[in-house]
């Protein structure tokens, strides 16, 4: 990271009164915040240095938002990148399922949930999901949320009604020779 190039912050009016309007008031992320305090420290000519050390920040941050600032937007310095690492195993409407489950009463026999537990519900969630859309919400379209939940309400006792315990079955396992080694083949 090249540090010693440096960014010039000028901010224009409209942009120093949404910074202003942010830090007034309101429930914002607190890296948000911070951006937005770079910005109008680095706009009133404060060094980088005096900005560290005031908004307890590194010289790193102060770098990015700055650069992030002058080569996009606002919009732009104020947001998140992408963070490095592992990419998220759940989507935001799956990470509110799992937080509303482990949130919900645990099942008849247990005092809580355990993450055995939640994954099992998870996956058994995301398969009733999967057949409710697939079989009776794919091309419906409802006027009311009434509307929707009456014919979510029709489509279980229809489906229960009908349904059977699903069996699982496994092929014989048959074990052979490849390269003098063995294998096992289904």
């Amino acid at each position: 990271m090249q540090l010693n190039i440096k960014f010039r912050v000028d901010l224009g009016q409209s942009e120093r009164d949404q910074l202003d309007a942010l830090l007034s008031g309101g429930r914002h992320a607190t890296r948000k915040i911070k951006r937005a305090q770079i910005l109008v420290a680095a706009n009133d000519g404060l060094s980088d240095e005096a900005i560290a050390a005031t908004l307890k920040v590194s010289g790193s941050t102060i770098y990015r938002t700055k650069r992030r600032f002058v080569e996009a937007n606002l919009e732009g310095a104020l947001s998140e990148e992408p963070r490095p690492g592992v990419a998220r195993k759940l989507s935001s409407k799956e990470e509110a399922l799992l937080v509303a489950t482990a949130c919900s009463k645990p099942p008849p026999g247990r005092a809580r949930w355990t993450l055995e537990l939640l994954a099992d519900e998870m996956v058994r969630l995301e398969v009733w999901f999967s057949i409710l859309q697939g079989q009776s919400l794919s091309g419906a379209s409802f006027t009311s949320l009434k509307q929707l939940e009456q014919h979510i309400d029709a489509y279980i006792k229809a489906y229960n009604d009908k349904a059977e315990p699903f069996v699982w079955t496994k092929k014989k396992v048959r074990q052979r020779r490849f390269k003098g080694r063995r294998i096992t083949q289904l």
